[in-house]
């Protein structure tokens, strides 16, 4: 697993889904939106 190699690769995404992606995924994004209270976050899609 610790081999020197690298990958490059092209991602089609859309401006929504590499807000999701940078957010760490679609719960983090989802708690960063509607805050981390505890309380129930409603589904956006």
């Amino acid at each position: 697993m610790n081999d020197d190699w690298e990958a490059t690769a092209y991602l089609d995404a859309s401006e929504r889904e590499r807000r999701t992606l940078a957010a760490g995924g679609k719960l983090s994004l989802t708690k960063q939106r509607h805050g981390d209270s505890g309380a129930a976050s409603p589904a956006d899609d």
